[in-house]
C-alpha cells in the first residue's frame, strides 16, 4: 500500500508544529521519501532525532510493529512523528508492506531460546488494527495487544 501526504504549513507562534503525532505503524516496514525534513524518530534516551534526507536519491526505511513481533523484539518498531518547519508545505510518499490478512504473524521458533524468550502471542493484522482503531483499553501498541 502507498500513500502520498501533504503536510501543510502550520502558522502560529511556535516555529515547529506537530503535523502528525507520535505513533508506530502496524506494517512490516515503511519506506518514506520526503521533499524536506520533518520526520523525527524517538531515540532510546527519549530524545527526538530528525531524519535528514541528504540527497534526492535517499529513502528512509522504518522497522514497524509486525516486523518487531516477527523478530521477537530484536528489531523494534520506530516511534515517529512529523514536525513542520519553515514556510513550505512538506510532501512525502510512504510505502507500507503488510502481511496477507489471513496470515498469522508468529515468531519463528529459531528466534526463541533461553536468552530470547517468546515476546508476542501469534496474531492476525486485521484484529490488531481493529484493536488500535477502537482505542485500545490498555494503551495502543503491539506489546499491550499481544505481548507477554
Amino acid at each position: 500500500m502507498s500513500r502520498f501526504t501533504n503536510y501543510r504549513v502550520i502558522k502560529g507562534e511556535n516555529e515547529n508544529k506537530s503535523a502528525l503525532p507520535s505513533h508506530t505503524d502496524s506494517s512490516y516496514l515503511t519506506i518514506i521519501k520526503q521533499n524536506q525534513n520533518g520526520l523525527q524518530v524517538l531515540y532510546k534516551n527519549g530524545e527526538w532525532i530528525e531524519l535528514n534526507h541528504t540527497s534526492p536519491n535517499s529513502y528512509i526505511v522504518l522497522s514497524e510493529d509486525v516486523f518487531m513481533a516477527w523478530t521477537n523484539d530484536r528489531l523494534t518498531s520506530a516511534q515517529h512523528r512529523v514536525v513542520t518547519t519553515g514556510d513550505k508545505d512538506r510532501f512525502s510518499i510512504q510505502v507500507f508492506s503488510f502481511p496477507n490478512p489471513d496470515y498469522t504473524v508468529k515468531v519463528p521458533q529459531e528466534l526463541v531460546d533461553e536468552e530470547h524468550p517468546l515476546m508476542f502471542k501469534p496474531f492476525k493484522l486485521p484484529e490488531f488494527n481493529k484493536y488500535i482503531k477502537l482505542g485500545a483499553k490498555n494503551g495502543p501498541g503491539l506489546k499491550n495487544y499481544c505481548g507477554f
